[in-house]
């Protein structure tokens, strides 16, 4: 089952490039009503479950860390598979 996920104008105004809050974690995390962490690889959920980010997420995540302008945007993640490893402090 899809999810759709909206990076809103204010994630992007509260965001911190590489930092805590990723717009797109931000979204992410309204979305599930759960921690996330927000990579270029995965998107983790709650520490457990893990999906792989898409393309357009990366380059637009490599767009906002580049301090480049950006926009507001929609997005739909896959299922979540089982995770089991380590989630990266800084996201």
């Amino acid at each position: 089952m899809a999810t759709k996920i909206t990076v809103t104008a204010d994630d992007i105004a509260q965001g911190v490039c590489g930092g805590p809050s990723c717009p797109v974690k931000l979204a992410c995390a309204r979305a599930f009503g759960v921690h996330v962490s927000a990579g270029y690889q995965y998107i983790v959920r709650g520490g457990t479950e893990r999906v792989a980010t898409p393309e357009p997420v990366r380059r637009w995540m490599g767009e906002f860390d580049a301090e480049r302008p950006v926009q507001p945007f929609t997005f739909e993640l896959g299922a979540f598979e089982p995770f089991t490893g380590q989630v990266p402090s800084w996201h």
